[in-house]
């Protein structure tokens, strides 16, 4: 599981980002997801109405036990 994650983080962290605005009117700052569930199955909720707030030019990590539950927020 570890290196599917890390491949997926690659991905993300691979993407070139453009120097200025573009056509479509792009602009950078902080990314916010709002109330994120993630499950297996139908009913089986392994996060419920998660809110998470990236800043602008800020460094970020999720850290905690092995088994908390890390993985299903990357």
């Amino acid at each position: 599981m570890f290196k599917e994650a890390l491949k997926a983080i690659g991905k993300v962290l691979t993407v070139p980002l453009p120097k200025k605005k573009t056509e479509q009117g792009l602009e950078f700052g902080n990314i916010e997801f709002k109330d994120v569930n993630f499950a297996y199955g139908k009913d089986s909720f392994e996060l419920k109405n998660i809110n998470l707030t990236f800043k602008k030019n800020s460094l970020n990590a999720f850290v905690g036990a092995s088994g908390c539950g890390k993985k299903y927020c990357i």
